[in-house]
């Protein structure tokens, strides 16, 4: 009893000293964050330029004998913000003559021009002399115009740019005297510039800033500060973590790692080092890996159905449960207007109490394996390795180094997502947003996006895919990326990749395929055309939120397969479903409100009609895991608005976007070929006709293909209805849609691509079943048959992201500075 007590104690206490040493970390990162934004040039510009005491000059034109114009000065140098931009034009000379100063001499900022040389010269108090000079341009022409913008804030910035020419200069110890501004002009009357000034505009203000006045009581560059902190904790955590090993070995079994398996681990992870050092994007990904494994590696041991074998399986499942986790805290801290850097933080909570709790505690639960054995780890880096082709395939549009930023060919959508995740990350909230709501009042959802010409403008009003956001974010966070557009593109290959293991493990573990069939299915799934297009053409929430739907089908199919479960494992099954429903309707709940109820309804038929019975415990299961999801999502006060927004979306606008080039049949549908072979910006969206070849080829192929599914669920009714039902429905939803607007399939497409993991998944056991028959040429041959198809669907694949790449361009990251943020 007393060791009980003891124990319950030494959990308190750790649990309450990992919520404070939380709730410090986030803390530092909120603070960190705050510096990191004011750090940005074009951040700190953008709020400045909103300050209600910017003073501001404008004009024109200016007459002979104007010059130099003069605009006065600022009362505090320690403060100091201006910004002046003019167009000049002739009156070069071999002496010295001023654009522009802040003050006499060099204690100020000014342009010098000499003879087609202009320069700057700067305050510069680390320097000697005091002042530092730049060449900014060598052969300006006497007779055409050029353009001048010239911006600074004392201690931060010195930025000109010349002709669209930008040099910038940012320094601590830039403190500049603002005494005496001139247009024209100099300390000296024989510097007045003898040419001619036009189009001037002229800003300045005293800004005062807490981050400022912070990072000038820091020694030196508080961001590298920071980061020897966070590299010296790491340190000590590794160190930490060796001695705890040794101590507490009957705690956590930590197998030896031979000399073999030491080399092996040594070459694959400089392989992956040298990736990560040349490919950002390619680093950003696994880093966010990590942080999702380590928000649900917890988690996912306490509510993880009965059913699914979690053994071996942990580097799937517990991304994916951090990911549903990390989707419901962010729709939570938007909702309640949290500051967004608690993303990075917030979903570890658990990982850090388990930590604190099982140092001291001998209890079995914490006695099981949270990291993965040196063998797991060898393993993880034998399959990082494989995958490792695949990703940087599928990233090409946007695998360009630093730079890296969003492409687009056709829709918005994906530069839609950016804005508003940028618009979230510069710190906006959806109560700011909600003030622009009277703007469309009356207004059909429809005409919101033509309203706003198709911009980024849409209102975050009604942006509800909130887990999308909050999952792009922690990512943007987590890599210290400072534009949400070089994290957006790239973002989507971890859920597009761990929807294919869940593929995977559907086909291994439920279909009991082997393992490389089921790693062939797996690789021709993820080339899969069809999701390539949801992904690169904008589709994101779609694209986020299928990882989710798949498992909830991988659910279902194996309550199916298993059944006769006790109790227990139903109410876990209940809290399971509710924390991916949840998930779901944080992300994108379309598929749920408008096909997952039909599925479920053609499920329960064929049941009835196939198996003379209906499970209705799983149907009892699904609607608790529903209740329990809409009651933890109402506090976030967006359901009802989604709910009736999204039904307004269909029945006013038809739930139609721009169309796909051809009505995909089961061919085209599982990539064994390109109906966007021939799509580029230029005809994106426009319906096209099948040649009568293209037309004989298609046809015939879905015959056959057909012919073999349909084969393998006659043999297999007892256990095929989750399948039966998505081909059925695909069937019935491509009659009813060209029946009813044969001028526009985006509908169905939308519909077959939620049924994709279904249709892939029974197609790929169906077609191993079939070289497992009685048919003499193809017996025994399954390796060879599915290679073959999987080679066709990577190929196409290929074809399809080098068409992409060809014809896309890069979202500019400066596009949000041309639109006001959307509090305003």
């Amino acid at each position: 009893m007393e060791n009980r007590r003891l124990s319950k104690f030494y959990r308190t206490k750790y649990f309450l000293t990992t919520v404070i040493v939380c709730l410090a970390l986030a803390s530092i990162f909120f603070i960190a964050a705050e510096i990191k934004k004011f750090k940005d040039v074009d951040f700190q510009i953008h709020k400045i330029e909103k300050l209600p005491n910017l003073k501001t000059y404008e004009l024109t034109n200016t007459m002979p004998g104007d010059l130099p114009i003069r605009l006065g000065g600022l009362q505090k140098d320690e403060s100091a913000y201006f910004s002046a931009s003019f167009t000049f034009k002739g009156g070069f000379k071999k002496n010295p003559q001023n654009l522009f100063q802040t003050a006499p001499l060099n204690s100020g900022i000014r342009l010098e021009l000499i003879g087609n040389i202009l320069g700057v010269i700067y305050s510069d108090n680390q320097e000697i002399s005091g002042y530092s000079s730049l060449i900014l341009e060598k052969n300006l022409i006497s007779n055409e115009e050029h353009h001048i913008k010239i911006e600074a804030l004392t201690h931060e910035f010195l930025r000109i740019s010349v002709d669209d020419h930008i040099k910038t200069i940012k320094s601590p110890y830039l403190v500049f005297s603002t005494s005496e501004f001139l247009i024209g002009g100099g300390f000296s009357p024989d510097r007045t510039y003898s040419g001619e000034i036009k189009d001037i505009t002229f800003k300045s203000v005293n800004y005062h800033s807490w981050v400022g006045s912070v990072l000038r009581f820091l020694p030196g560059d508080f961001g590298s500060l920071l980061s020897a902190i966070t590299k010296i904790g790491l340190l000590l955590s590794v160190i930490f973590y060796l001695i705890f090993r040794k101590l507490e070995a009957r705690i956590i079994n930590f197998p030896k790692i031979s000399v073999g398996d030491n080399k092996q681990i040594c070459v694959l992870v400089l392989f992956q080092l040298l990736l990560i050092y040349f490919l950002p994007p390619y680093k950003y990904i696994l880093v966010h890996y990590v942080y999702l494994y380590l928000a649900g590696i917890l988690l996912v041991r306490l509510i993880i159905p009965a059913q699914i074998n979690l053994n071996g399986f942990a580097w799937l499942f517990a991304p994916l449960v951090g990911l549903m986790l990390n989707t419901i805290i962010g729709a939570y801290s938007i909702a309640f207007e949290l500051p967004i850097s608690l993303l990075a933080i917030l979903p570890l909570l658990p990982f850090m109490t388990l930590l604190a709790l099982r140092a001291l505690s001998k209890d079995r639960f914490f006695n099981q394996r949270i990291f993965p054995s040196a063998e797991n780890v060898l393993t993880s880096l034998k399959a990082l390795t494989f995958l490792t082709p695949i990703i940087l395939l599928c990233l090409w549009p946007g695998l360009d180094g630093l730079n890296s930023t969003t492409p687009i060919r056709i829709g918005p959508d994906a530069a839609l997502y950016g804005f508003m995740n940028q618009y979230l990350l510069d710190g906006g909230t959806w109560g700011a947003a909600v003030l622009r709501l009277p703007e469309f009042y009356g207004m059909r959802v429809g005409d919101i996006t033509k309203y706003t010409n198709l911009t980024m403008d849409w209102p975050f009003a009604y942006y509800y895919r909130w887990g999308l956001a909050s999952f792009q974010l922690s990512g943007s966070l987590i890599n210290g990326i400072d534009h949400a557009y070089k994290f957006g593109f790239a973002s989507l290959m971890l859920p597009y990749l761990l929807l294919g293991g869940i593929v995977f493990y559907w086909l291994k573990e439920v279909f009991k395929l082997s393992t490389t069939l089921s790693v062939i299915g797996f690789v021709g799934f993820i080339f899969n055309i069809n999701l390539l297009n949801l992904w690169f053409e904008g589709f994101y929430g779609n694209t986020f939120s299928l990882c989710m739907y798949g498992l909830l089908y991988l659910l279902i199919d194996s309550l199916l397969i298993r059944g006769g479960l006790i109790r227990k494992d139903k109410i876990r099954n209940s809290i399971f479903f509710g924390f991916i429903f949840s998930a779901i309707l944080a992300s994108y709940g379309e598929g749920l409100l408008f096909v997952f109820p039909v599925l479920l309804a053609f499920h329960g038929a064929l049941n009835l009609i196939l198996r003379r019975s209906i499970d209705m415990s799983l149907y009892g299961q699904l609607l608790v895991g529903l209740l329990i999801a809409v009651v933890m999502m109402l506090p976030c006060q967006f359901l009802l608005d989604w709910f009736f927004t999204s039904l307004k979306q269909v029945s006013e606008e038809g739930g139609n976007g721009y169309p796909q080039p051809y009505w995909a049949f089961l061919s085209e549908i599982l990539g064994l070929s390109n109906i966007y072979q021939n799509i580029n910006a230029l005809n994106g969206g426009v319906s096209m006709n099948y040649s009568t070849k293209q037309f004989f080829l298609t046809i015939s192929s879905t015959i056959v293909l057909l012919a073999v599914v349909v084969l393998n669920f006659v043999r297999n009714k007892a256990y095929c209805t989750l399948g039966l039902s998505a081909y059925l429905l695909t069937v019935i939803f491509l009659g009813y849609i060209y029946r009813s607007n044969p001028l526009n399939n985006y509908a169905y497409m939308k519909m077959y691509a939620f049924m994709l993991p279904i249709l892939f998944v029974y197609f790929w056991s169906s077609i191993v079943n079939l070289t497992e028959s009685s048919v003499s040429f193809i017996r025994g041959h399954s390796n060879i048959i599915a290679l073959s198809l999987a080679a066709t669907m990577v190929l196409n694949g290929i074809a399809y992201i080098a068409t992409y790449e060809s014809t896309s361009k890069k979202v500019n990251i400066e596009f949000t500075l041309d639109h006001q943020p959307l509090s305003t």
